[in-house]
C-alpha cells in the first residue's frame, strides 16, 4: 500500500464498497486513471477493518443498501466517520434511497454518469481541505 509523503502530488486514498462488479470496475478504472489509490470491497463488513485502521481515508464511495445481506452503507459510513472525521462519503444510489443519506454524505443517482461521478469526487476531495 502506498502512503503519501508530505508535499507529494499523489492524489487521494479512496475506499469503494459496492456489490455490483460491473459498476465497481468502471468506478475503480476511473479513479485509478485519475491517479487515486483505491481499495475495493464487495460488502461493508469487509471494508470496516480497513476504514477503522487506515491512517487516512479521504473518500468512501458506497451504496445505501446492499441486497445480499440487507447491509446498509449508511451504517458503514457513520462508523467509519467516527474514526475518520475528515473522510467524505459519496453514495451511489437509486432515487428512493436518497433521504437516507442526509447529513451523512453526498450522493449520485444510478445508472451512473462517469463524468458526473469524477466531478463529484474531485469536488468532495477539494472540500476535504477544511476540518
Amino acid at each position: 500500500s502506498r502512503f503519501r509523503r508530505w508535499g507529494e502530488a499523489v492524489s487521494a486514498r479512496i475506499v469503494v464498497v459496492h456489490d455490483d462488479p460491473e459498476l465497481t470496475g468502471q468506478v475503480v478504472s476511473a479513479l485509478e486513471g485519475a491517479g487515486h489509490e483505491v481499495s475495493v470491497f464487495a460488502e461493508p463488513i469487509a471494508a470496516l477493518e480497513l476504514l477503522e485502521a487506515a491512517l487516512c481515508v479521504d473518500l468512501l464511495v458506497t451504496r445505501v443498501r446492499f441486497a445480499a445481506r440487507k447491509s446498509h452503507g449508511v451504517s458503514l459510513a457513520l462508523v467509519a466517520k467516527s474514526k475518520q472525521s475528515r473522510m467524505k462519503v459519496l453514495f451511489l444510489t437509486s432515487r428512493e434511497h436518497t433521504a437516507h443519506v442526509k447529513g451523512v454524505g453526498d450522493y449520485l443517482l444510478t445508472p451512473l454518469d462517469m463524468a458526473a461521478f469524477m466531478t463529484a469526487v474531485e469536488r468532495l476531495l477539494r472540500s476535504g481541505e477544511a476540518p
